[in-house]
């Protein structure tokens, strides 16, 4: 018996092995747009959140306690920011909880800790975190650990004096 060529069968188990293999290959890059595409949402959503926590940041009064609901249409995504606002037991700080979703799914979630308005303070520059949250690394940082909230050190900025 000559054989030149290949029998049905061998033909067949041929394509389904590569079908097996192009449909895996289908999988992964159909993973890796789903995970880019939650990517951008949450980068876009971490945009909202930074824009939301920012204007209570600059407002010249302290934070109301209670919840807000703000929209932020970013790209295709029309996304709602709930800040819901805390006491803490130190009455200088307000806690905040900044929770971006799309529709009714939750996207990030980001909670910080704001500081009464003080000009006093605002003339003093403190390096790092404790610094842009106005503290001196005394009982501020304090107060922030008792909250669970970790915060860097004071540092001076290279070349400042």
């Amino acid at each position: 018996m000559n054989n030149k060529g290949f029998t049905l069968i061998e033909v067949l188990v041929a394509l389904a092995i590569l079908s097996i293999s192009l449909m895996a290959g289908l999988r992964a890059a159909s993973s890796m747009t789903g995970n880019a595409q939650r990517q951008w949402q949450v980068l876009l959503a971490q945009v909202c959140a930074d824009n939301a926590l920012q204007q209570l940041r600059v407002s010249p009064q302290f934070a109301n306690v209670g919840e807000q609901r703000l929209d932020c249409p970013q790209a295709q995504f029309k996304f709602k920011v709930v800040l819901t606002v805390a006491t803490t037991p130190n009455p200088s700080f307000r806690r905040v909880d900044a929770q971006v979703m799309d529709a009714q799914t939750p996207v990030l979630r980001i909670t910080t800790v704001l500081r009464r308005y003080c000009r006093e303070r605002q003339r003093h520059h403190f390096g790092g975190t404790a610094g842009r949250l106005g503290l001196d690394g005394g009982a501020g940082v304090a107060e922030l650990a008792r909250l669970g909230l970790h915060v860097a050190h004071p540092r001076q900025h290279p070349g400042s004096h």
